[in-house]
């Protein structure tokens, strides 16, 4: 096969998928709820989520999805102590508590790129399913805790979240549903799953809702 078959051949192909591809844009916004996978006991943490999201279709029913996303993800927990075992918290200055509730909030900036299938349900509606990957940056956050120390006394500290020691860097797997009406309005659930620790063996966790209107 000679070089002129070649461009010719690859001419023919860039013109096929072009006659398929659709590009689209969504503005999204939404709640979450996110945890931290790897410190025992934990709550779940509400966030939220703002960003833009691009749609590139292959064909009919298959495309790509990246996205740039501020979210917030973080956990709430309660801690007791018992220093009988000679465990003692991090960070341990010699003072000893009894218990601690700890609130820590990570704000990220995200880039996900997910493999996307779509296919009609009605006239007007349609389902996209979404996997792939994430990376993310830490910008900001708060640790917030409150110790109560052993003679009944409380201690409070508020600092940076990123201040000590806390890995900036998140990556890890993705999925989601959208439900699309009239190609414009959307409704979407996503489940993300961190897999780099972002201190420790402690990794993300987050589920989230978010709405978005298609450009």
């Amino acid at each position: 096969m000679n070089k002129r078959t070649i461009i010719v051949l690859l001419l023919l192909l860039s013109c096929t998928l072009s006659g398929y591809s659709q590009v689209f844009w969504t503005a999204k916004a939404g709640m979450n709820l996110s945890r931290t996978v790897g410190m025992g006991e934990i709550d779940m943490k509400p966030g939220c989520q703002l960003g833009v999201e691009t749609d590139y279709y292959f064909n009919t029913h298959w495309g790509m999805k990246t996205s740039l996303i501020l979210i917030g993800k973080g956990h709430k927990c309660k801690a007791t102590y018992d220093y009988s075992s000679g465990y003692s918290p991090p960070g341990w200055d010699g003072t000893k508590y009894k218990s601690s509730d700890m609130t820590q909030t990570r704000t990220y900036v995200e880039i996900p790129v997910m493999l996307s299938y779509r296919f009609g349900i009605s006239g007007n509606m349609k389902i996209a399913f979404r996997g792939g990957i994430y990376g993310s940056y830490g910008i900001g956050g708060r640790s917030k805790n409150k110790h109560i120390l052993e003679d009944g006394a409380v201690s409070k500290d508020d600092v940076y979240t990123f201040s000590h020691g806390i890995n900036r860097f998140d990556a890890g797997i993705g999925t989601g549903v959208d439900l699309e009406y009239k190609n414009k309005y959307i409704i979407g659930l996503i489940g993300e799953w961190g897999l780099k620790p972002f201190v420790k063996e402690m990794k993300n966790q987050t589920y989230g809702l978010n709405i978005g209107y298609k450009f």
